[in-house]
């Protein structure tokens, strides 16, 4: 297997909790070495940024998007 060498920089994505979605925090992920066009992304991350967090609001992933969620 050849591994791809580029000059790709790891993206900001972010962390949220498995079973609630809640958001965690910011977190990196890293260029898959073999396809350019792929990023490995752990289960619980997201590439999709939430939304700057109200007061008695938490952020939470429903799995396609944020959503706004009293406390």
């Amino acid at each position: 297997m050849k591994l791809i060498h580029d000059n790709r920089k790891n993206k900001k994505a972010w962390a949220f909790n498995i079973k609630t979605g809640e958001v965690k925090c910011e977190v990196e992920v890293h260029p898959d070495p073999n396809d350019v066009n792929n990023w490995i992304i752990p289960r619980g991350v997201t590439l999709s940024e939430p939304p700057k967090e109200k007061k008695g609001y938490v952020n939470i992933w429903d799995g396609k998007k944020w959503k706004a969620t009293k406390s």
